[in-house]
């Protein structure tokens, strides 16, 4: 039996704000592809998109509190 993925916090955080990857890759200027592979597990962020994601989206957060437990 396959075990359904838990979300990252940033998956949440998205999903809570109802930001599509579309919206997400227009206000960070990260590529629809490369933000598609890296929500997908298959590589991960850089520092300055996770700058980007913070700056752009989750200003009042912290870059701990929107990416904890990614990459686990």
């Amino acid at each position: 039996m396959d075990t359904i993925p838990t979300k990252t916090r940033l998956e949440a955080l998205l999903f809570e704000r109802n930001l599509g990857e579309a919206e997400v890759s227009k206000r960070t200027k990260i590529p629809r592809r490369r933000l598609n592979d890296k929500l997908r597990h298959r590589t991960q962020f850089t520092l300055p998109e996770m700058r980007a994601i913070q700056i752009n989206l989750f200003p009042e957060m912290s870059l701990e509190e929107i990416f904890e437990g990614y990459g686990e």
